[in-house]
């Protein structure tokens, strides 16, 4: 009997991420990093939604669409998108109406690539960070912003609300996400900044 083919998923482009990682090898970075962050990233939509905190929940959704299009997962970053326009509007409605299904494919995109993370990284919650790590990935999201790259932009600074901070380096991370959203990328920079100086 022949063996079913596990990648299979509506509008998924690997050739998307590719392009935008660069390599095959730093592509299955970014596969790793963005489906440690499913479950944390899970948790804070639906209690957004449930909440009606609709100024994080967009914030969450729209980080959810850069980074679903940075590995070529085209058809969840549309419906994140979506949402996202949802939450601009004020839209509460539609918000709730759409979320449980933008949850449900996000679930499928999980075990879909279930086999790129071991079991045990997937069940370990938090990550662990060095100081010089978090300094690192800080200067990456300058550059990025910098050089107006946004989806990576809002790809690292997703990442990072995965990884165990300070409630201080916690806020800045909120804060330039905030900013990010509104366009402000120069007071986003700003805000980073000073989090490396805390450092």
């Amino acid at each position: 009997m022949a063996k079913k083919n596990p990648v299979t998923y509506k509008e998924f482009d690997i050739h998307v991420g590719l392009s935008y990682a660069g390599s095959e090898e730093q592509y299955v970075k970014f596969l790793k990093r963005y489906f440690s962050m499913i479950q944390g990233k899970t948790k804070r939509i639906k209690q957004c939604c449930e909440r009606e905190d609709i100024e994080e929940y967009t914030m969450e959704v729209h980080a959810l669409k850069s980074n679903s299009r940075l590995i070529g997962a085209i058809s969840l970053a549309d419906e994140a998108e979506y949402l996202e326009q949802c939450g601009m509007s004020g839209n509460v409605e539609e918000i709730k109406k759409k979320t449980p299904q933008l949850l449900k494919s996000y679930k499928a995109l999980k075990e879909l690539f279930s086999f790129i993370i071991s079991k045990e990284e997937q069940e370990k919650g938090d990550l662990k960070i060095s100081p010089e790590e978090t300094k690192e990935v800080y200067k990456e999201i300058i550059e990025a912003l910098e050089e107006f790259d946004i989806d990576t932009a809002d790809y690292l600074l997703d990442s990072m609300m995965n990884y165990e901070l300070s409630e201080a380096q916690s806020e800045y991370i909120f804060r330039a996400k905030k900013k990010v959203v509104d366009f402000a990328y120069d007071k986003a920079m700003e805000v980073m900044k000073i989090a490396i100086s805390t450092l």
